[in-house]
């Protein structure tokens, strides 16, 4: 990775965390769920896209890994649909966690609009897995890789992915899990449609 484009990286990162925190702290002070909802999908993807996508350098980047030969390659397909599997039985595992904190607050909220409905399916289905997965493993992951060991890397983007998520211990450890399945298949596809399409799959498994 150019020295160049590792600083411009590093700005736009920055630039983004300082947007999401001003953005938590402006939406604390209304008591709106759909607020609260939007912060976490909608307002961050575009935040996201404004800041790295728009521009030609930073586009570039991250595209350079969705290209279209993750397709014709069916070693791909057997990669994410056993990261899936690796996902559910995780899962099932963690319903026979025995810590469980009934107080904390949890990310699940209940909308009864129907154009509000879809929007949620949308940014939880196909928004956030492709922006977060871009963030995680293009930009957090594939830095770390420039200095540590791909393990290191991955929990470090682990740990990172799952403090992010507001949810009780057992999801916690879930996130984190999920985290290190899509690294590895990320590492081994050298692709991000894997990722996100796992991503994308447990989303719309826990819609139900």
């Amino acid at each position: 990775m150019e020295k160049k484009l590792q600083s411009n990286l590093v700005y736009r990162t920055f630039l983004f965390c300082v947007l999401g925190i001003l953005y938590i702290i402006f939406s604390s002070f209304l008591n709106s769920q759909i607020f609260y909802y939007i912060n976490y999908v909608d307002v961050f993807g575009l935040f996201f896209i404004l800041i790295f996508i728009i521009f030609n350098q930073n586009r570039g980047f991250f595209f350079k890994k969705m290209t279209l030969d993750f397709f014709k390659h069916s070693k791909n397909y057997i990669y994410v649909f056993i990261g899936y599997l690796s996902i559910l039985f995780s899962n099932w595992a963690l319903l026979f966690f025995p810590v469980s904190y009934p107080s904390t607050e949890t990310e699940i909220i209940h909308i009864t609009s129907i154009p509000l409905s879809i929007l949620f399916v949308i940014g939880l289905v196909l928004l956030a897995p492709i922006w977060e997965e871009m963030l995680m493993k293009r930009l957090i992951l594939d830095f770390t890789r420039v200095y540590l060991p791909f393990w290191m890397g991955m929990i470090i983007t682990s740990l990172i992915f799952a403090l992010l998520h507001n949810v009780n211990l057992p999801q916690r450890i879930f996130i984190f899990i999920l985290s290190i399945v899509t690294c590895i298949v990320y590492k081994k596809t050298d692709s991000l449609y894997g990722p996100i399409f796992i991503h994308s799959l447990w989303n719309f498994t826990s819609l139900g």
